[in-house]
C-alpha cells in the first residue's frame, strides 16, 4: 500500500475517489457481510448501491465474477468488491454462517 501512495498520480487519484464519494458510500465500504456460499439478491443489491464493500464465504468463481461484476459494472464508482471463499478463522466465532 505505501508503495501505491508513493506514486503522486496514485495518490491523487485516490483523493479524487475519496472526494467523489458520498458518506453513505465510503461506510459502505466498510460493510463487509457473511454470504452463504454465494451472495443473495439483497446484498447484490447492496453491491449495486456501493453500501457494501466486500463479501465473506462467496465459494467458486461462478459465485464470485456475478459480485465483483456488478461492483465494477453497475456500481456508481465501480469500486471492486473485496470477495474471499473464507473468513479469518479468528473471527468465525462471531459470524453464525461461517464454517467452523
Amino acid at each position: 500500500m505505501a508503495a501505491l501512495l508513493a506514486s503522486p498520480a496514485a495518490a491523487q487519484n485516490l483523493d479524487s475517489l475519496l472526494a467523489r464519494m458520498t458518506l453513505e458510500e465510503k461506510l459502505g465500504q466498510l460493510n463487509l457481510l457473511s454470504a452463504g456460499g454465494r451472495a443473495s439478491p439483497e446484498q447484490m443489491q447492496l453491491v449495486r448501491a456501493g453500501k457494501l464493500g466486500g463479501l465473506f464465504n462467496v465459494i467458486g468463481a461462478e459465485n464470485t465474477t456475478p459480485v465483483q461484476r456488478i461492483a465494477v459494472t453497475e456500481s456508481r464508482l465501480k469500486i471492486s468488491a473485496a470477495v474471499r471463499a473464507r473468513c479469518d478463522p479468528r473471527l468465525s466465532h462471531d459470524l453464525p454462517d461461517s464454517p467452523r
